[in-house]
Parts: C-alpha cells; sequence; structure tokens
C-alpha cells in the first residue's frame, strides 16, 4: 500500500515540473501544441533559438499549407528565420488528390537576434500557431493557438561589443567594395567583355566534337571521294591540293556559321520562351533525340531532290571546290546532322551571335581538318583510308555527348532555376542593408532602387529570373540596388515597408541620391518592359541634374 502511494506521489509532482518546466494547449481536437515557456538568458548582439511542438496523433495529419506560426509581438527581438520540417505527399480522401502534409509531430524552430543597442530587460515574443488537420473519417476545423516566449536580455559582453563594431565597419568596408565592383560589371558589359567561365572550355569542345564528327563512319569512307570530286588529285602540287581542301573546309564553315547566326537571332526573337518550363522540356527531348539519332534510332537527312541540287554545286579551281563545300555543309548526313542540329540548339538557348558564329565555326573547322589533312598528303594517306568498328563507337560517343545538354537543361527543368539561360551576365549584387546603400548613393549621386522580396512570394522568384537579363542586368548597375527581404516581418523591416509605403510583394520602389521617392514612377505588371523603362526613366532624370548642376 505505501509503495503505491509513493508511486502516484511521484508520478504527480513529476506533471507538475514538467507542466512548469514545458507548457501546453489542448486544442480540444486531437492536436495539441507544446512550447517551453521558461526564460531564456541572451546576451545583445547575440543569436537565440525557440521551439514549437505540434503533436499529431497516430492516423491523424496536418495539412502542410494551413500550418503557420505568425508573430503578433517582437518587443524589440528580431527573428531571422522559421525552419519547417519535411512534409509527406499523402492522398486526401475529401479532395481526392495528393496534398503536403504532416503525419507526425510537427517541430517548427524559430531563429531570432538580439539587437547590439537593445535595452537590457525580459521580452516577450507572442506568436501565433495554426493548423488544420484531419482522420481518414473526419477533417477538424482550422484551429489557432496563442504562445508566449520570454527572453531576457543580458548584457553584452566587451569582447562582443568589440567584435560587433569591427563586423560593422566590415560591413561598411564591404558594401564600398561591393558598389565598386558593381561599377566595373557594369562597364564591362557595356564594352562586351564578359564571358563565361566555361567558354574557352565549350569552344574546345565544340573543335573535338568536328573532328570526332569527320571520324563517324557517315563522313570517314567518303572523304577521298569528295576530295576527287574538288579536284585533289596526287599527281598536283602539295600546295595546290592543301589549297583546294582548305577552300572545301571554308564553304562548310561558312554554311554553319550563317546557320548559327540564324539560330541565335531565333533564340532572341522567341527568348520569351525560355522562361516557360513546357519549351525547357522540348528543349531537353529535342538533344534526346538527337542523341538516340546519333545511335542508329532514326536518320536525320534532307529530301532526295535537295541533295541532287547540293551536289551540283561546285566546278573546278578554288572557287568551285568553295562551292562544292557549301554544299556538302548543308546536307546533313546522318552522323554530322544530329550533332550540327545539337550545336543550333546549343547557340539559339544561348543567344548571343558571337557565341554562335565562333561555336559554329570552329565546330566546322573542326570537321574540316580531317579534309585539309588528307587533301595535301591525297596520295600518301587516301589510300590506307579504312572504316571499321570503331568510327561506329566514335559516333556513339558522339551520341553520349549530346546527352550533355540534355541532362543540364534537365536539371533546371527540375529545380526551377533561371540561371542557365544567362550564363554570360552575372546576378544583380544587391546590398541590403538600407541605410548604407542611402548613404552610398548620397555619395556617389546615383538613384537607389529598392526591391522588396520574400521567400514565400512566388512572383518574386520570376522576378529574380528577370534580372539575369543582359540588358537590365547593366541598367541595375547604374543604381545602387538595394533588396529587402521581408520573409519574417519584424519590426525593422515592418519600419522599412512602412517608410517606403509597401503592401505587398513583389514592390520595386526608386529614390533620388537624396532619399526622395519617386513617386511617379510605377511598374504595374513587373516585366522586363515595364522595368526597363522605369530603370531608363529613373537614370535620365538623376544623369540630367546631374549635368545641370555642373553646368
Amino acid at each position: 500500500m505505501k509503495r503505491t502511494i509513493f508511486a502516484v506521489l511521484t508520478i504527480l509532482l513529476t506533471q507538475i515540473f514538467s507542466a512548469v518546466a514545458y507548457s501546453s494547449i489542448s486544442t480540444g481536437g486531437p492536436f495539441s501544441v507544446h512550447w517551453n515557456d521558461e526564460s531564456k538568458r541572451v546576451r545583445q548582439g547575440e543569436s537565440f533559438t525557440l521551439s514549437v511542438e505540434i503533436r499529431v496523433p497516430e492516423g491523424h495529419y496536418l495539412y502542410a499549407e494551413e500550418t503557420d506560426i505568425d508573430f503578433s509581438s517582437f518587443e524589440g527581438l528580431i527573428v531571422t528565420d522559421v525552419h519547417y520540417p519535411q512534409t509527406v505527399r499523402k492522398r486526401d480522401p475529401f479532395f481526392n488528390r495528393l496534398v503536403k502534409a504532416y503525419d507526425s509531430d510537427v517541430h517548427l524552430k524559430i531563429t531570432g537576434r538580439v539587437p547590439d543597442e537593445l535595452s537590457i530587460g525580459e521580452r516577450e515574443v507572442v506568436a501565433n500557431v495554426s493548423f488544420q488537420g484531419c482522420s481518414d473519417k473526419i477533417c477538424f476545423r482550422p484551429e489557432m493557438r496563442v504562445v508566449t516566449f520570454l527572453v531576457d536580455v543580458i548584457k553584452q559582453a566587451p569582447v562582443a561589443e568589440k567584435e560587433s563594431g569591427r563586423q560593422s565597419s566590415d560591413a561598411l568596408k564591404s558594401a564600398k567594395s561591393q558598389l565598386s565592383r558593381l561599377k566595373s560589371i557594369h562597364e564591362d558589359i557595356s564594352a562586351g567583355r564578359l564571358a563565361g567561365g566555361g567558354i574557352a572550355l565549350t569552344l574546345l569542345l565544340v573543335f573535338l566534337a568536328g573532328i570526332l564528327t569527320s571520324l563517324t563512319p557517315c563522313v570517314w569512307p567518303i572523304i577521298p571521294t569528295v576530295l576527287v570530286f574538288v579536284g585533289v588529285h596526287p599527281h598536283k602540287k602539295f600546295l595546290e591540293n592543301m589549297l583546294l581542301s582548305f577552300c572545301l573546309t571554308l564553304g562548310i564553315s561558312i554554311v554553319y556559321s550563317v546557320l548559327g547566326l540564324l539560330a541565335v537571332g531565333l533564340g532572341k526573337n522567341l527568348g520569351f520562351l525560355f522562361q516557360s518550363r513546357i519549351f525547357l522540356a522540348a528543349v531537353v527531348l529535342f538533344f534526346v533525340a538527337m542523341s538516340l539519332s546519333m545511335f542508329g534510332l532514326f536518320e536525320v537527312r534532307l529530301p532526295c531532290r535537295w541533295h541532287v541540287k547540293l551536289h551540283a554545286l561546285g566546278g573546278d579551281g578554288y572557287l568551285g571546290s568553295f562551292f562544292a563545300g557549301m554544299g556538302l555543309g548543308l546536307i546533313a548526313s546522318p552522323c554530322a546532322g544530329p550533332v550540327l542540329m545539337s550545336m543550333l540548339g546549343y547557340v539559339a538557348l544561348q543567344r548571343d551571335y558571337l557565341l554562335g558564329f565562333a561555336v559554329l565555326m570552329l565546330f566546322s573547322m573542326g570537321m574540316g581538318l580531317l579534309f585539309i589533312a588528307l587533301g595535301a598528303g591525297f596520295g600518301e594517306l587516301t589510300g590506307k583510308l579504312r572504316g571499321g568498328k570503331w568510327t561506329v563507337w566514335i559516333r556513339r560517343m558522339l551520341g553520349v555527348l549530346i546527352l550533355i545538354p540534355a541532362l543540364f537543361y534537365g536539371s533546371a527543368l527540375i529545380s526551377g532555376s533561371c540561371r542557365i539561360f544567362h550564363q554570360a551576365v552575372p546576378d544583380v549584387e544587391w546590398l541590403t542593408d538600407v541605410n548604407v546603400a542611402s548613404a552610398l548613393a548620397s555619395r556617389e549621386r546615383r538613384p537607389m532602387m529598392v526591391y522588396f522580396s520574400a521567400k514565400w512570394c512566388p512572383p518574386c522568384r520570376k522576378l529574380d529570373c528577370l534580372f539575369w537579363d543582359e540588358e537590365l542586368a547593366r541598367l541595375t548597375y547604374r543604381l545602387v540596388p538595394l533588396k529587402i527581404d521581408t520573409t519574417v516581418e519584424t519590426p525593422d523591416i515592418k519600419a522599412i515597408m512602412d517608410r517606403y509605403g509597401v503592401i505587398g510583394m513583389p514592390s520595386i520602389i526608386f529614390t533620388d541620391p537624396d532619399g526622395r521617392i519617386y513617386a511617379d514612377i510605377d511598374i504595374a505588371d513587373y516585366g522586363k518592359d515595364s522595368i526597363r523603362s522605369a530603370l531608363i526613366d529613373v537614370i535620365g532624370r538623376t544623369e540630367g541634374d546631374t549635368h545641370g548642376k555642373d553646368n
């Protein structure tokens, strides 16, 4: 009997002390909210973490899109991030569709920071936790519960104070350096000197692809016949044979280079398609189809009547050899065709005329290198040409290489990345401190663009992609670009939003160098044309004012 009484008392005391250390709210339904309500001691300038747990009974689940935490009071503290757990895909019996849900306890992790200047004392963080859940048989109504955290702010250590001052100074220096880099990037773009770091490697691979294409079973065995057709002969002089072969290769190169320029022009005119996931999927399928063609699944060739007309091009002498090369370049053989089409697809996506010309020129020169080498040593080498299985394997190897861009664009399709379409232009390097950006705008006499964005805002992600456009990036670098992340609306963020009159995301506000808002400049649809017009308008006003003062 005594043992029983002792055990009951022990359990009761344990429950009492646990309730003091960890609070909970029963929602009346099957779900309950739990959090630690003990005061948390945090020094000035340091970070802290808080957590909330929503307990989900077995056989129940919460809708991820209905699970949220919103803060109604900070008392000077700053919440920097809220981490949500991984969701599961669950078929909802009520909507009969797959939904994102939580089928186990939900742990929400809150990260925050105590400002350096916040006074010492206890602060409250009040949060509203909202959610809605179901079982397999019934769906419960949406619920919201208020939880309160206590943060005891204590004095900052002397070392921390010095470090904070050093960091603040470093931040200002970094911002100045960043603005200087923006200037240099703007100058580089204006001079057309920007190119992706992998361009040299790309051009080298393209040249090698041309050489490999000439070694495939559709090209390698016919080289002697083509050379004889254009007048190369073992009894002619070495230099004459080499020049005839070079003119043949030059004809191929001219045709391919022009095709490259036309592909880039098409890409520029259809640039709006590059933001479409459907179009991106079509690009992936195009490269996969060209790869399968190299494995013999089907052939890429021109109609027979085109072959007859193109074979008729040419004649005696160097000019005849040049025109014969043009005809040969237009006849897309089963081996060269898929590689050529892949090259054209690649340069169309890059939308760079210089790159388009260079890629196709180098590909054709690589393909014609063997024609020149064999033409120069015609009498010694052409009789030794032998086909074989090795030429088939080279064709298959090219088929594998064509899959590389398919994988590249396929990964962008899955991730939703926009960067692949603007590799030659760096993303705009936004400043993030409004005070530093304002000071730099005043000092450099530049207008300022304030871009309000949030991670939960889908249109913001689309707008981020626009700033990879070369023209918009070039114009943006002529301003002081400031980006405000409003994912978590802290008092500081709210004050900035109120200062600029922002009520929704995305929002772009323009100011003059002295911080006065251009209230008459309004971006309606946040498309490229609207942003471009606004940027030109702001730059024109500021530069006009500057020139007026100088005069």
